[in-house]
């Protein structure tokens, strides 16, 4: 039943919320984060990890969690199962998962597992009847918990798939669905996220801790404050649109910098690689000979261009110029 507004009522969101079972595969962080929200919003929660300690076992019993002692015929009794183990053992798990599965069950795969991988695991799954989602987590569990905001792929205007969704969101999960989209796409998104914030994140730590040892951290804060106001898009698309013009002297710009951070005894590894990578645009044969700026469009074919065979570096760029 749903209200004018095309909400469930609130007397049925409850009611499915009691009447549905989740089964947790992998109960570290993640796994733990989700048993004490999915607890918490009345649903009946079945888990199973073979490295968990008696505390953290009897803690998660308190809270309601049924520990199960590996995987069963249990799972036949689950409406849902989320797979929260490490990556590299997401395979083997989902094929083990799967000798346990019932038809119109719904699996969701948390795992950092590649898109290929997750895939197979499809594969796997939908042979049994079953429906297969890739969930990508997009934020830090610790910082936002439950709430973490996740990205879903795969078929998930499915039935079973949609049912199960709904339920999971209404007992707070943040859940992105993708439409149109196929197992290893949430995945594939997270990971090229990745190489943005972690590679954000690598610069961060070198640009905090050189302006320390120069004693000018507030006044970096003051100096980067501009970005603050620049959307996403248009601060990455303004970057690699001017990259194709100006990446020759921001490359000696980089060289410049790295000097700086020798000088504060900080590794200059990070800037090398960076002016590795400005390197190989000025290599690109030929070279864009406009002085107008293209558009992203253009500027990503453009740099689709870059040499492959053989890394290019700064250093011998130079002795070339």
């Amino acid at each position: 039943m749903t209200t004018k507004n095309g909400r469930r009522s609130m007397r049925n969101s409850k009611n499915s919320q009691r009447s549905m079972r989740v089964g947790l595969i992998g109960l570290g962080e993640v796994g733990r984060c989700l048993a004490t929200g999915l607890l918490s919003a009345g649903i009946r929660v079945d888990g199973v990890d073979a490295a968990l300690n008696a505390q953290t076992s009897s803690s998660l019993a308190d809270k309601g969690l049924t520990i199960q002692p590996a995987l069963g015929n249990w799972i036949r009794e689950m409406d849902t199962v989320m797979v929260c183990v490490n990556g590299g053992a997401s395979n083997n798990v989902n094929r083990l998962l799967a000798t346990h599965l019932k038809t119109g069950q719904v699996v969701l795969d948390l795992t950092t597992a590649s898109p290929q991988q997750k895939h197979h695991s499809a594969e796997l799954v939908e042979a049994r009847g079953g429906a297969f989602l890739d969930v990508a987590i997009m934020g830090s569990i610790a910082m936002k918990g439950f709430a973490t905001s996740m990205l879903v792929a795969g078929d998930v205007e499915k039935a079973e798939s949609a049912y199960v969704l709904d339920i999971l969101q209404q007992s707070g999960m943040s859940l992105r669905n993708m439409l149109g989209s196929a197992a290893g796409d949430a995945i594939c998104l997270k990971l090229i996220r990745s190489v943005y914030t972690k590679g954000a994140e690598a610069l961060a730590v070198k640009c905090l801790v050189t302006a320390e040892h120069f004693g000018v951290r507030e006044s970096l804060y003051e100096v980067l404050a501009d970005l603050d106001d620049i959307p996403i898009k248009h601060f990455m698309n303004t970057l690699v649109t001017t990259h194709v013009l100006h990446a020759e002297r921001r490359m000696k710009e980089a060289g410049e910098a790295s000097q700086l951070l020798a000088e504060a005894g900080v590794s200059t590894q990070l800037m090398d690689s960076v002016q590795e990578a400005f390197a190989d645009t000025v290599s690109i044969d030929p070279r864009w000979e406009s002085n107008e700026l293209p558009s992203i469009e253009q500027a990503i074919a453009q740099l689709g261009r870059a040499t492959k065979r053989q890394p290019v570096t700064a250093e011998n760029l130079e002795s070339d110029l």
